[in-house]
């Protein structure tokens, strides 16, 4: 992993500045993959698209905020001394977001409701326990309408999230039949993982083993 330079960025309320740190090259040597579709890489680090100001709590799309500067990341010096960086949110942040109407376009929208989720997954990754725990009924309400933007869209990855989606919901039978449309050779070691959570009626997030 290289990483790419410090970027020093402007709040549009506030005004004030807050870093953002971003890869040169990365790869996922050493990553844990998931159902859901978030992978967890050393090597790989994620920048959430929508994050919040760590000064004024205001909710952002990191990529529309002002550049300031740039820092050479072995360089970087006392430029801009104990300058937070920005902050990550909660699943219910993500949720409020989405209520104020911060995702305008469809892409937004359903970038913001897939990492709600992953949010909600966040406790169940590294649980042991042998059911789901359950989730919220403002967790739910957000995977059936993340699954309804979904079924407007084509291609492979949207056709297993849904599936996901719906094995996670414990609606097996769509999971299954979703899962009986032709995918490319690349996306048959996740569809032969939910498929085989779909027989045992298993509705955990798990994690993949690739071929």
């Amino acid at each position: 992993m290289t990483p790419g330079p410090i970027l020093i960025k402007q709040c549009k309320r506030c005004l004030k500045s807050f870093s953002e740190s971003t890869l040169g090259s990365g790869n996922t040597f050493g990553a844990t993959f998931w159902t859901d579709g978030k992978i967890e890489g050393p090597m790989l680090p994620d920048t959430p698209d929508l994050v919040k100001c760590p000064h004024c709590g205001q909710f952002l799309w990191i990529a529309k905020a002002s550049v300031v500067e740039e820092i050479d990341p072995f360089h970087s010096g006392d430029a801009w001394p104990d300058i937070p960086s920005y902050e990550e949110l909660t699943e219910a942040e993500y949720l409020e977001a989405l209520k104020m109407g911060i995702a305008k376009t469809k892409s937004q929208q359903i970038r913001t409701r897939i990492c709600a989720w992953w949010k909600a997954n966040d406790p169940l990754r590294d649980s042991h326990s042998p059911e789901q725990t359950g989730h919220s009924a403002a967790t739910v309400e957000n995977m059936r309408a993340l699954f309804q933007l979904l079924a407007k869209e084509e291609g492979d990855y949207q056709r297993i999230t849904m599936a996901e989606l719906a094995r996670e919901l414990g609606d097996f039978q769509a999971a299954q039949q979703i899962l009986t449309a032709r995918f490319s050779d690349d996306k048959q070691d996740i569809v032969r993982k939910i498929s085989e959570l779909i027989t045992k009626r298993d509705t955990r997030v798990a994690s993949l083993e690739f071929d």
